[in-house]
Order: structure tokens, then sequence, then C-alpha cells
């Protein structure tokens, strides 16, 4: 709520892709005015949240299953997962997965270090 005498105020803190609604009521000394009518806007979208690490569902020699959340999306949904994963080496990271699921299995293990990102359209 913003109480003053200007004629604009900037709000700062707003959550991406969310909608809000506000009215605007003026005062003098003998009081407040009827509200406006309510203004509603929403902000732009963002990039989605960083996400946790995956986790291990399951593991036999050789592939392993792994599960992650989807973070916050702010604003649009999130349409893809990227994880890429080095070969145990520190080396380069490569593409183990891209898609829509929130879960997939690796075979033929040689990944050993995992790196999760969201996409939209385009690849993180």
């Amino acid at each position: 709520m913003f109480h003053g005498q200007g004629t604009s105020h900037k709000l700062v803190r707003l959550r991406a892709g969310h909608t809000y609604h506000m009215y605007l009521q003026c005062c003098n000394i003998m009081g407040f005015s009827e509200p406006s009518p309510t203004l509603t806007l929403t902000t732009s979208p963002s990039v989605p949240s960083t996400p946790n690490a995956p986790t291990i569902l399951s593991r036999t020699s050789d592939s392993v299953t792994l599960r992650w959340v989807c973070p916050e999306a702010n604003g649009e949904a999130v349409t893809s997962f990227v994880l890429e994963g080095d070969y145990g080496d520190g080396g380069a990271f490569h593409l183990v997965y891209n898609g829509p699921a929130v879960e997939c299995c690796i075979t033929r293990l040689e990944v050993f270090v995992f790196l999760c990102a969201f996409g939209g359209d385009h690849f993180i």
C-alpha cells in the first residue's frame, strides 16, 4: 500500500508472470474518496527458477534412473528439461537427456556428474 503526495509510484519486487489488482483513492482533510475502478496488471514472464539437483530413483551396475522437480515456472510453462553430465573425468558436460519428462533412465552408464537445466523454446 502506498500513502503519499506523489502522482506516481514504482512498485518493486513483484513476481514474474503474476497478476496484481490495484485501485486508487484520493484524500484530503475531509477523508477518502471512493476507490477508482480496479486496475489489473500481469508482470512479464521470466526464465524458470534454478532447479534442485536430480535425485536417484534406482540404479544398477550400468544404469541409473533420475528424477527432478520442476521449479517455479515464473509465468511461462516449463516445456523441456536438459540434463547434461561429464564422463567422470571432470571434463566437459555432454547432453544426456532433453525432453518434457521429469525423470529419465540412463543406460550403459558412463555419466557420473549431472547438470540439470530448464529451457523454453531453446536450450540453456
